[in-house]
């Protein structure tokens, strides 16, 4: 199965967008430049299965 992952952060200046195609069961790393503040996180299942159900999982921490 497929699923996507959108991060967003606006900000003043347009703000910073990544999108990942990611396959389900598999770990996938990526390193973004965000500012203090909010970040938003949406994850998508690209199935038409009936009756499926799918868990995600996602952290972030700060860069050293």
């Amino acid at each position: 199965m497929k699923a996507s992952l959108t991060l967003s952060q606006s900000n003043s200046r347009g703000g910073t967008q990544q999108e990942l195609a990611l396959d389900c069961g598999t770990a996938t790393r990526v390193d973004l430049e965000l500012a203090a503040g909010t970040v938003s996180a949406q994850a998508f299942r690209m199935t038409t299965e009936q009756g499926s159900a799918a868990v995600a999982g996602f952290w972030m921490v700060p860069a050293s």
